[in-house]
């Protein structure tokens, strides 16, 4: 489906941050740290189980690292491109679908993209969107959560007919208020307020 059908209850949850920090920059120049099934598992035996409702967060810091105004910013995506650095950490379509068999339809990284550099990266993308998943890409200070209990939500503005668009997202870490919110998530008490963007309406962005 286009992106002003995805079910605005689907854009927020409670946060679940698997932190991969310690492989931010560990794979060849060109090529991406690639996060298999088994972190994600290690981090449920950890934690506790994934289920529907949740948004899985990938922290690797990339971003709060390398996020910078140009020059220093091609380290963001050109130089790994250029194969002079290593890329983004992210995950295989194989956890695509591990995660998607935990009933988890939202996810998250502070990578610049959600598929793998060299070989993976419409691979990944796409087995997420056989399962009817929605994903957050170039994410920043997720350190500031806790692994679990933070009430997360992405705001993207709602285009007709539109594969993705430009996303606010916040976390609410109060633990009462953001437990509150995380049931009404999971409950699929929320309500859409934003007007559909396109060429066929008053209002429409490019």
């Amino acid at each position: 489906i286009t992106g002003e059908k995805v079910p605005v209850w689907q854009f927020c949850g409670e946060a679940c941050v698997i932190d991969i920090r310690e492989h931010i920059d560990e794979a060849k120049d060109g090529e991406s740290y690639l996060i298999g099934p088994a972190i994600v598992q290690a981090w449920e035996r950890k934690h506790r189980p994934l289920h529907r409702g949740d948004v899985v967060l990938f922290r690797s810091d990339y971003s709060d690292r390398y996020y910078k105004p140009f020059p220093a910013g091609e380290r963001f995506v050109t130089t790994a491109l250029r194969k002079e650095t290593p890329g983004w950490p992210a995950p295989t379509p194989e956890t695509m679908q591990y995660i998607g068999s935990t009933g988890v339809l939202t996810l998250g990284l502070d990578g610049a993209s959600l598929g793998p550099l060299p070989n993976l990266a419409g691979a990944t993308p796409r087995a997420g969107g056989k399962l009817g998943m929605i994903w957050t890409e170039c994410g920043t200070n997720l350190g500031s959560l806790p692994a679990t209990g933070a009430f997360y939500a992405q705001l993207p503005a709602k285009h007709v007919g539109g594969s993705g668009s430009e996303v606010r997202c916040l976390a609410i870490t109060e633990p009462q208020l953001a437990a509150r919110l995380i049931d009404s998530a999971k409950s699929k008490r929320v309500a859409d307020l934003s007007v559909a963007l396109d060429e066929d309406y008053p209002i429409t962005w490019p």
